[in-house]
């Protein structure tokens, strides 16, 4: 392991990840994201006189049921036993879910106190894992914690893809149109696709429908919309999740009318919770001698919510004035969450509407880690 050095003041170093400057505003925060164990007890059968067995951190807790038990009455005998006992106390704490559920909670972060219920009277599950505070590194993009104050590694919430059926009304030698309208190309203009097919003398939906998935599988662009036939109806699905996009359908015959059903509404990929900022490294941090370094789980750090930020990048990211500036959320082997690129890396990532790049593109920084500077905007 590389030994540890003092970087000295970081206006004096240039590019490093994170770097400080005179025109960031800035606020501190706590890293967050760590989590108490919570357990949860269901009482499923209810025996009058019957013994309710716990194993809680090694402790073992019986309760014997009344003559004329009820779930509430067990629900709270074991509550009981858990909080009143020595051991215990300091540990976990119980209390009420609801009619015939408890909750058995650590008052710790990241306890991961042992459990377990042998009795077929009781059922059990882990509602929250024990986790332990994160680390953070230098030079990335953070967003807000589930805790006021508190700062941790982006997540995103998933996006879906949209579905949209057409299903046509079959007349002999009527005209059909479809259009289909979207950004496909991700200029930021909507791009606006149309579709004819004339009917035969003997006219079905099913014959429409298929015209019309050929034609649009053959002209529509990669990654776009494919087209299906289901159920005679024309299936249209979004190839990339989040991507929005509008279809209608005509006829040349007013009694020829296509209905519109959207199946599956769009969700844009977005963060779970706000960006708050990007974390900035201290005057004097401490790090190893390849420049490599986080903040440790739990620690208050430096957040820079508006102005210049130098960001750490995805391996072999350049980016040019005008590019998206996208988070990634989903980080593999070798890659950091909260470093940047420009596009979603197959939904990994997620677009920041409030950062710009800056001139430059990718500088070597401090440790050989590639950085790119940014502008943040408040919220």
């Amino acid at each position: 392991m590389a030994g540890q050095t003092s970087v000295g003041r970081l206006s004096d170093t240039p590019f490093a990840a994170g770097q400080r400057t005179l025109d960031q505003k800035i606020y501190s925060a706590n890293i967050g994201g760590g989590a108490c164990k919570d357990v949860r007890v269901n009482v499923d059968t209810v025996t009058n006189g019957a013994t309710y067995t716990l194993l809680v951190a090694a402790v073992t807790l019986a309760y014997t049921a009344s003559g004329a038990a009820t779930a509430a009455e067990i629900r709270d005998g074991l509550i009981d036993l858990i909080n009143e006992n020595e051991a215990l106390g300091n540990r976990v704490y119980a209390e009420s879910v609801d009619g015939d559920t408890l909750k058995i909670v650590a008052r710790e972060i990241n306890d991961d106190f042992s459990f377990s219920e042998s009795d077929a009277k009781l059922s059990s599950s882990v509602q929250t894992a024990a986790a332990d505070f994160e680390s953070v590194d230098f030079g990335v993009l953070v967003m807000h914690g589930s805790d006021a104050g508190t700062i941790q590694k982006p997540t995103a919430l998933a996006a879906v893809a949209q579905v949209i059926d057409l299903a046509p009304t079959p007349t002999n030698n009527a005209r059909y149109m479809v259009a289909i309208k979207g950004d496909f190309d991700g200029s930021g203009w909507e791009e606006v696709y149309t579709f004819e097919y004339l009917a035969d003398a003997s006219a079905t939906a099913a014959e429409i429908v298929n015209a019309f998935v050929a034609d649009i599988n053959g002209q529509m662009p990669a990654s776009s919309i494919l087209a299906a036939n289901s159920a005679d109806k024309l299936r249209l699905t979004a190839e990339v999740a989040g991507t929005p996009f509008e279809a209608r359908g005509a006829s040349d015959d007013a009694a020829s009318p296509w209905t519109l059903t959207e199946v599956t509404a769009n969700v844009t990929a977005d963060f779970t919770r706000r960006i708050a900022g990007g974390v900035i490294r201290r005057n004097f941090a401490r790090q190893d001698d390849a420049g490599d370094a986080a903040y440790g789980s739990g620690e208050e750090v430096p957040v820079c919510y508006h102005g210049p930020f130098a960001v750490l990048l995805d391996a072999g990211v350049n980016p040019a004035l005008g590019d998206p500036v996208y988070v990634r959320c989903t980080a593999g082997a070798a890659e950091v969450a909260g470093a940047c690129r420009t596009d979603s890396d197959g939904g990994d990532a997620v677009r920041l509407s409030r950062a710009a790049w800056r001139p430059g593109g990718a500088r070597s920084a401090l440790g050989g880690v590639n950085v790119a500077w940014i502008d943040l905007s408040p919220v």
